[in-house]
């Protein structure tokens, strides 16, 4: 009948499953590489990519831990007491980092090539042999630090026996400075969200500005717990500017004060008194030389 001849021709008219299935892969041969590592990307629901608002928001806290480890490590030297809240920030990075190690491991990065990377044991083999160790090693040291400190409180005794012996350890903590070398990866990751030119230069400024503040930190700190360790008797000086009994912040000035003054920043009221402390301020000067060079140099690049 008509009807049948009609249905034979449309049938016949009809792709089969093979041919559907070679047409829709040559569609996808010729599909952009972007579009495919986008699907990679959607199917790989468990990963996140690195430019997610998720992990952006993840990094700019980890870059805000990092500068308060800047910040509060090298002012251990002062031997300050704890507060509230210093303990309560000092917890709250702790829990942070634990909770960084599981989504390292669930983050996509870009390889060599600039090709966006999101297959899970890829991610995990590259965060195996990057940052997984120090980043164990930082949290195991951090809460071994915090549970030796609760356990030494609980006793007198125990407190007067291995006091210290607990404030030299403290200073092992000082290794979460390692995590200074992810502050680069962090900064050089939102440098490359702006595409102005006017905004990478006064990141590059604030970058700038930044270092030289931590940089001077760092030293100041390090001046004072220098003087500190002279011997009973030996000139020191903090001894010269009378602030033996002076509260940490006349202290701290005061080393902030001398840190500037080496690098051409104003005066300097007090110089070494002792050999240790001449040591220190030669090796502070040979890196102003150095670092003074090198910051103009960037300046100049990033004008």
């Amino acid at each position: 009948s008509v009807w049948t001849v009609a249905f034979t021709y449309a049938q016949a008219a009809m792709p089969s499953e093979n041919m559907r299935a070679k047409a829709s892969q040559s569609v996808m041969v010729h599909e952009p590489a972007e579009r495919v590592e986008e699907k990679s990307a959607q199917r790989s629901w468990i990963c996140s990519r690195p430019t997610s608002p998720v992990r952006i928001a993840w990094n700019v806290a980890g870059v805000f831990a990092i500068l308060y480890d800047v910040v509060y490590l090298p002012l251990m030297f002062f031997d300050p007491e704890p507060t509230e809240f210093t303990s309560g920030i000092r917890l709250a990075t702790m829990i942070f980092w634990c909770m960084d190690i599981p989504m390292s491991f669930t983050t996509g990065y870009f390889d060599a090539n600039g090709d966006l990377e999101m297959r899970k044991f890829k991610i995990a083999f590259h965060y195996l042999r990057t940052w997984f160790c120090p980043d164990l090693l930082v949290v195991v040291i951090d809460w071994s630090i915090l549970i030796l400190e609760h356990s030494s409180s609980n006793s007198v005794q125990s407190l007067s026996r291995v006091g210290r012996s607990l404030r030299t350890v403290r200073f092992l903590s000082a290794i979460r400075l390692l995590r200074l070398a992810k502050l680069q990866n962090f900064m050089e990751g939102f440098q490359d969200l702006f595409t102005s030119g006017n905004a990478n230069v006064h990141l590059s400024m604030v970058k700038i500005v930044v270092f030289v503040l931590a940089m001077n930190h760092f030293i100041a700190c390090c001046w004072y717990g220098v003087g500190a360790l002279a011997e009973e008797g030996e000139p020191n000086w903090i001894q010269d500017l009378g602030l033996t009994e002076a509260d940490i912040m006349d202290k701290y000035i005061a080393s902030y004060f001398w840190s500037l003054g080496q690098f051409g920043v104003g005066s300097v009221e007090s110089g070494p008194m002792n050999t240790n402390e001449r040591l220190f301020a030669i090796a502070v000067v040979l890196f102003a030389l150095v670092t003074f060079s090198s910051l103009v140099s960037s300046i100049t690049n990033a004008m």
